[in-house]
Order: C-alpha cells, then structure tokens, then sequence
C-alpha cells in the first residue's frame, strides 16, 4: 500500500498527545548521515528517522522533512548499514550534506518490560512507526508497516 508524502493536515493526526510525548523522547540529528558514521549508531531496537535540514539564510529558521522513518526491534545499526547502499541516501547526502542527518529513540528496559514477549515490542514499535510515518508521510518510505492504524497497544496489565 502506498503512504501519502507530506505532513498530514489532519489535527489529530498531527496533534495527538502521544506523538508529542514520542518526539520529545527523540534524540535529535544525533549526527549527519553519513556512511562512516555508521559506526556511531548504537546497536539496540529503536525507531530512527532520517531527516532533511534547510538553513534559510535570511533568518536562524530552517525547514525540515523526514526522508525515511524506520525501526527495528533488535539492532538499528543494521538497518543503518542497509540504508547506506540506497540511492536516497547517497542522494541525500549530496544534497543536503551535514543537513541530512540521523534521529533516534531508544526505548529503556521499562519501556520494553512492558511487553509479553518480543512480538508485543515489535508490534508496538511498528504502530509508533505507523503513526510518525501517518503525521509526516516522509518522502522514501514507500509503505507503512504490517501493523495498521486500527491495532492497539499490547502492554501487559
């Protein structure tokens, strides 16, 4: 299924409480995207974003975008090193140089206790993929995880 590319103009999908309580969690351009810095990349679950940066000369404004939004529940480092042999990357850094850069979150062992098992997490993971992907369409991703707008949560009670 195709995703829609752009920032959803829909408030709550924009505006919920728990998509801005996940990208205050973010640590943000953690470093340009770059092939040697796939080495700085922690090696643990979590969902990234790959994200585009526009200095606008005039003012210390900026436009950005998220180019592509990914997880994984095992190792995000490998996901890294898959991404770095795609032509969007290269594409990106030619581009957009030190502006294009690198975004994690990293859920803590309280987060993924949570869970019954490592389906659960990665069922959760994936819905949280599916919401950031649903609010900002980055303009890469070419599809949304298995895990649908409909699925809730599966913490353990």
């Amino acid at each position: 299924m195709g995703i829609r590319k752009g920032w959803s103009l829909e408030k709550d999908t924009i505006s919920s409480k728990e998509l801005d309580n996940l990208l205050d969690q973010f640590e943000w351009d953690m470093f340009p995207a770059t092939y040697a810095n796939y080495q700085l990349v922690p090696r643990q679950a979590g969902i990234y974003i790959f994200r585009a940066v526009k200095n606008i000369n005039s003012s210390r404004s900026e436009l950005s975008t998220p180019v592509y939004i990914g997880i994984s529940e095992k190792d995000i480092s490998t996901r890294y090193y898959v991404h770095r042999s795609t032509p969007w990357f290269a594409d990106g850094w030619k581009c957009f140089g030190n502006n294009f850069t690198y975004s994690a979150w990293f859920p803590d062992k309280t987060f993924i206790n949570q869970f019954a098992d490592k389906y659960d997490l990665k069922r959760e993971l994936e819905r949280l993929e599916t919401m950031l992907i649903e609010a900002f369409g980055p303009i890469v991703n070419d599809k949304v995880s298995r895990t649908s707008k409909g699925v809730k949560s599966k913490l353990k009670n």
